[in-house]
């Protein structure tokens, strides 16, 4: 069974210059025969899944360095997991070859997979060449290059191990581990085992305890550790590194020794398996299979917000990391808080504007935290996800508990339950043009809950550009989009642009400008914004398309008005009819009656009936 994260299907790439011994490696390695008579260049050989040791399916493909094949070469390589550069130990030529051309040529092509450096015929090497010497240069300069081996097709010296390691290098690769020339595990590599060895400090003492080693051995390897074992491994660690064993537990510091020797002594994949376990794919980023178990799907007019337990979680991880108890985090609080996760899950450029509530140190407090990860989650809901787990939610617990989708707006705006905590304001500034008539232009304005528009207050016909500007966007959004004015230098308006600000504020039935003071602005703008979207029908502007829509609808009422007394007319006239025709009947009735009872008298009656 394929590693998890390792790739469907590994494309070995054999390179190198012409007559340096790729095919006979090839050949070697796959017959277990030296050929006398190789041909120039063979075809791609295919191995099964349940032929290759780490049980993916493995692609050889031989190139050829002939000018009038350097397009398939360059497609061979671009298509490659792995590049196997061959040169010839008894041709000196062929290694400077690898640092002048090969590798500067691989980097022109934008390969960037790992690199295995071959001597081939190391059977005519020279006795006083050395291989560690002439590469170490070209390591050096190159990190891409993950290992340096010889080999020999003529003798079958080490041939299957080359494309051994091959596969190893995509499967199992060092370079995102371990820097061998610092000998020491690279950052992103020791944060997310410091990630792993704080879940698997179940009592949070600082150390591993057996029973906890135990577990995380389980987990990783489904089989416990012998007694034994567990003696070897902590006497190891005891001799090699100080302050490793702590309380007969095993501390951070040992734990990070213990896998930076396992990559020391080749046994990558056993530091891949404990990643890889725990969620990380070969970037170190956490996989998408475990990102995948929230959907964040919502329509425009809704946003993904933090829960109640969301927000606890992450207040509960301020609290934690506020050692000092000041109610911020400082420089070296907020380093440790990250120290678990890839870094400052803001420190990028999309986050460089964003503004909560600091002290006045300028340091990141409690409300000002969960702002940021109100924000996050509105924009990019799988980031906080991800930085939820980095900073330890546990990965056997439902993480859809963190998060929630809003109501869509018009439901929010009839409802008298609480609103979304996140509102998006889109700013129109002047000289920024925005397509709103678009249909994607359309469907942004969707997400937006507020539209500012900003004018100066020096010019009079950024005014007048604003206020075209706000009926062009209320229109486009649907005659629902609620919007304010900003206006900049508001000391500098002449009394004739207050009148004319007043008297179109007065006909678009908009509130008075907000003033705005930037790159910073102030409380006011924000209070102006929230009030804003939280009283929507009071700053609808009255476009034409509002205005054409009332309108029918009042021709609607008034139709159903006149329907309505019509139909009523005609009901009063039905029932007037009704009640003077029952009235007739029965006085007919009783006449007739009469007449038969005088009968008797004569007849006086006849003339009445008629």
């Amino acid at each position: 069974m394929a590693a998890a994260g390792a790739p469907a299907t590994v494309h070995i790439c054999v390179v190198g210059d012409d007559g340096v011994g790729k095919t006979s490696l090839i050949t070697a390695a796959a017959t277990e025969t030296f050929p006398d008579h190789p041909p120039p260049v063979l075809p791609p050989a295919k191995l099964p899944a349940d032929t290759t040791p780490e049980g993916v399916p493995v692609v050889i493909t031989d190139t050829s360095s002939r000018p009038e094949d350097k397009q398939a070469l360059e497609l061979a390589c671009q298509e490659a997991s792995v590049i196997v550069l061959c040169f010839s130990m008894d041709k000196p030529g062929t290694l400077r070859r690898v640092s002048s051309y090969w590798m500067p040529e691989l980097r022109r092509l934008g390969v960037h997979v790992p690199v295995m450096l071959v001597g081939c015929k190391s059977d005519v090497r020279p006795a006083d060449r050395s291989l560690h010497e002439a590469v170490l240069p070209i390591v050096k300069a190159y990190p891409q290059i993950e290992t340096c081996m010889e080999c020999s097709a003529k003798k079958l010296q080490f041939v299957g191990e080359v494309f051994y390691y091959a596969l190893k290098a995509v499967v199992h690769p060092m370079a995102p581990l371990y820097e061998p020339e610092r000998q020491a595990l690279r950052p992103l590599c020791a944060k997310a085992l410091k990630r792993i060895f704080l879940l698997c400090d179940k009592d949070q003492d600082g150390i591993l305890s057996d029973a906890e080693l135990n577990a995380f051995q389980v987990l990783c390897f489904n089989a416990p550790l012998q007694a034994d074992e567990l003696v070897g491994v902590k006497q190891v660690v005891a001799e090699r590194i100080e302050q490793g064993i702590r309380d007969n537990g095993l501390t951070l510091q040992g734990f990070l020794f213990l896998h930076a020797l396992f990559i020391e002594r080749g046994r990558l994949e056993t530091t891949w398996a404990v990643l890889r376990r725990f969620g990380y794919d070969n970037s170190l980023q956490l996989n998408e299979q475990l990102l995948s178990r929230v959907s964040f799907e919502h329509a425009a007019d809704q946003v993904v917000e933090l829960t109640p337990a969301g927000r606890a979680f992450f207040a509960a991880k301020f609290k934690e990391f506020d050692m000092d108890e000041d109610g911020c985090l400082s420089a070296r609080e907020a380093e440790e808080m990250w120290s678990t996760a890839p870094g400052d899950p803001w420190a990028t450029p999309d986050y460089a504007g964003l503004l909560v509530e600091t002290s006045r140190k300028g340091l990141l407090c409690l409300p000002g935290f969960l702002a940021k990860w109100a924000y996050t989650t509105a924009v990019e809901p799988r980031r906080t996800l991800a930085y939820a787990y980095y900073l330890g939610f546990p990965e056997d617990s439902d993480p859809t508990k963190l998060f929630q989708v809003s109501r869509a707006r018009r439901q929010e705006r009839r409802a008298d339950a609480p609103r979304r905590s996140v509102l998006q304001c889109y700013l129109f500034a002047p000289g920024f043009e925005v397509l709103v008539e678009s249909a994607q232009g359309r469907e942004e304005l969707q997400r937006c809950d507020v539209a500012a528009f900003l004018f100066d207050a020096q010019q009079p016909g950024s005014f007048r550009a604003a206020g075209k500007r706000m009926l062009e966007v209320a229109s486009a959004a649907g005659d629902v989009l609620p919007c304010l004015f900003l206006q900049a230098n508001d000391n500098e308006a002449t009394q004739e642009l207050a009148e004319a600000i007043g008297e179109a504020c007065s006909q678009l039935a908009v509130k008075p400008p907000t003033s705005y003071s930037g790159p910073r602005p102030g409380a006011p703008l924000y209070h102006a914004v929230v009030a804003t979207a939280q009283q929507p029908e009071l700053a609808i502007p009255e476009t034409p398309s509002l205005k054409a829509a009332r309108q029918y609808r009042r021709m609607l009422r008034k139709g159903a008005l006149y329907t309505g007394a019509g139909i009523g007319v005609v009901l009063v006239g039905y029932f007037a009819w009704r009640f003077i025709s029952q009235q007739k009947q029965a006085a007919g009735s009783g006449e007739q009656g009469g007449g038969g009872g005088s009968s008797s008298k004569g007849g006086e009656a006849g003339p009445a009936v008629e």
